[in-house]
Formats: C-alpha cells, sequence, structure tokens
C-alpha cells in the first residue's frame, strides 16, 4: 500500500474535488467498519441469550465490566474508562438499572456525585459476560494470525489518530 506521505500522492488527492454527502455513506471502507460492527453487536447478542445473560444496549455491557473491575465509580469516571461522553452514558446507566444490574447512588459526602453500584444480579452477570466477550474476540479472530491483528490495530491507531488531528 503506498504511504500517503509522497509529493505526487498529496498533489493527486489535493486535486480530487470533495466527494458528494451520499458517498461517504457508501464508501466501501466506511460500510466494512459499520458491518464489522452490526456483525459483532448480532453476534453478541445471540451468545448472550445463549448464556442467559440480559439482553443489554451494546455498550451497558462495557459499563457493566468495567464496574465489575472497579464498583462504585462515579458517573465522570465510568464514562472516561468507557471513552464515552457523559450524555451518552445516562441510556447505558439507564439500561443497566431497568436491568437490575445496578444502581445510582449519591455521594455521601457530595450529593452533587453520583456513584454506580453492581447490584448482586449485576455481580453474578458479569462473569457470564465478560465470558461472552472473550467467546467473541475467539471468534472474530480464529482464522487470523497474530501479526495481522497487531498490523490491523496498528492501522487502525493511525486512522484514529489521523482523524483526531494528529
Amino acid at each position: 500500500m503506498d504511504n500517503l506521505d509522497g509529493h505526487a500522492t498529496r498533489e493527486c488527492l489535493n486535486a480530487w474535488p470533495a466527494p458528494p454527502h451520499s458517498v461517504i455513506a457508501t464508501d466501501p471502507l466506511y460500510r466494512r467498519f459499520r458491518s464489522v460492527q452490526a456483525a459483532f453487536r448480532r453476534r453478541a447478542q445471540a451468545l448472550m441469550h445463549d448464556c442467559d445473560c440480559p439482553q443489554l444496549l451494546h455498550g451497558s455491557a462495557n459499563v457493566l465490566l468495567q464496574l465489575s473491575e472497579q464498583d462504585g465509580l462515579t458517573l465522570t469516571e465510568l464514562a472516561r474508562r468507557c471513552e464515552i461522553e457523559n450524555s451518552s452514558l445516562t441510556a447505558l446507566v439507564d439500561d443497566l438499572e431497568r436491568s437490575g444490574l445496578a444502581v445510582r447512588e449519591r455521594s455521601a459526602n457530595d450529593r452533587r456525585h453520583i456513584h454506580m453500584v453492581l447490584t448482586q444480579k449485576g455481580r453474578e452477570v458479569a462473569p457470564r459476560i465478560r465470558h461472552v466477550w472473550q467467546q467473541i474476540q475467539q471468534i472474530a479472530f480464529a482464522s487470523i494470525s497474530a501479526q495481522d491483528i497487531e498490523r490491523m490495530q496498528s492501522v487502525m491507531q493511525t486512522i484514529e489518530s489521523n482523524l483526531n488531528g494528529g
């Protein structure tokens, strides 16, 4: 694959007109990212159903697993660890509460801080969900070499860095 640092390649890219809006959604690489994400979600839901785990929103499992590592995190810390915005965390926390897996508790020292605490049911379900995530990884990477996985991670990190401005 050509490196985009080359002067000729840059000139070629700069000469292209901006793509129409509809092209972005139909770009093959963008579609592949979305397709992999959708397949991951479908498989996760199927495996969670098979192990009698509650059907959770996609990100709720990550929140639950973060709490199983360190219970009682503030919502701000939980959002940071899950790498999502606080506003995005609200629906996931609501999902965990509806499922009876965690509850919000106000801090006794500072009522402005809200902590998430696993319920007994949440502590029982977390290991099963962790097992599901391990199964998904085994399935997803079954026929991929360790070198290819490392290369894929490197490429994805570079793409993310490029999109984040550097």
